[in-house]
Parts: structure tokens; C-alpha cells; sequence
């Protein structure tokens, strides 16, 4: 009865196996395919990622040489505001000096008149 049991779970396992050999290779095949374009999406996705960086960073580039531009442009007019407010004060002492000397020469006018 060992003997039978054995050769009849022998005789399973052998023909699952046939069975199955065929299925293996196809079942292999399948797999390798999938594995290859599933390899082929991630190198897609990594070149599509390479150009969103790419496009980010000239993004950045020129964020960065715009953010250089604005600071010179400040600063020149800053500069011609600094010289904008000297030739006020300048001025101010001018019209300061000139308003007093209008101020004697008026009084001496009066003078005079009298």
C-alpha cells in the first residue's frame, strides 16, 4: 500500500510537472516582457524628470540673473538718489544764502528810500 501511495504521488508530481513545463517558459517570457516594460516606463519617467529638472533649474538661472539685473538697477538708483539729495541740499544752502542776501539788499533799499 507505501509503495502504491508513493508511485501514485510520483506519478502526480511527474505529470503536474509536464504539465507545467510548458507553462514555464511562456509563464518566463511573460515576465521578462513585463520586467522590460516596466524598466522601459522607469527610464521614460527618469527622462521625463531629467527634463522637468533641466527646464527648473533655467527657471532658476534665470530667476537668479533677473533677481542681478533688479539688484544693479537698485543700486544705480540709489547712487542717483544720493546725488538727487546732495544737489538738493546744495541747492537749499544756495537759495538760503541768496534769500538772505535779497533780504540785505532790501533793507538797504529801504534805507535808502527813506
Amino acid at each position: 500500500m507505501n509503495f502504491y501511495c508513493f508511485n501514485q504521488f510520483t506519478f502526480s508530481a511527474v505529470l503536474t510537472a509536464l504539465l507545467l513545463a510548458p507553462a514555464s517558459p511562456a509563464w518566463a517570457a511573460k515576465k521578462i516582457e513585463e520586467s522590460k516594460q516596466n524598466l522601459n516606463e522607469v527610464k521614460e519617467r527618469i527622462e521625463l524628470l531629467k527634463k522637468e529638472l533641466d527646464q527648473s533649474q533655467e527657471a532658476h538661472k534665470d530667476a537668479a540673473d533677473a533677481l542681478k539685473e533688479s539688484e544693479v538697477a537698485i543700486r544705480l538708483a540709489n547712487k542717483k538718489l544720493f546725488e538727487i539729495n546732495n544737489k538738493q541740499q546744495k541747492n537749499k544752502k544756495t537759495l538760503s544764502k541768496l534769500e538772505s542776501q535779497s533780504l540785505t539788499a532790501s533793507q538797504m533799499l529801504s534805507l535808502i528810500h527813506i
